[in-house]
């Protein structure tokens, strides 16, 4: 388990250098929102897909990856703040499992 938060990590950590680095260096981009943009869909898309897809259905790990995905969309539309709410989502992700585990 600790596996996917660490690649959940890494992938936030390549999404901030992904904004960062741009800005920090300020390379020549042509249409800067439109690079952020993508770059920020596609990763988090990446991470929706891979997180909540698996064959055969597990659902309970599909109950507690729903819960953490509406916990990123309200802390969203609450702070407008998507690295921080994708971090909010990792931390409700990690607790709800942690719970069920000791449940069981």
């Amino acid at each position: 388990m600790l596996e996917h938060y660490s690649a959940i990590v890494i992938v936030a950590l390549e999404t901030y250098l992904a904004r960062f680095l741009p800005l920090r260096f300020k390379f020549k981009i042509k249409n800067f929102d439109e690079y952020l943009f993508q770059s920020s869909a596609s990763l988090i898309s990446a991470l929706f897909v891979t997180s909540l897809v698996s064959i055969p259905v597990n659902f309970e790990k599909l109950f507690v990856s729903v819960i953490a995905a509406t916990v990123v969309i309200v802390s969203y539309v609450r702070w407008k703040n998507l690295g921080l709410s994708v971090l909010i989502g990792v931390i409700t992700h990690f607790v709800i499992s942690t719970i069920i585990q000791k449940c069981y």
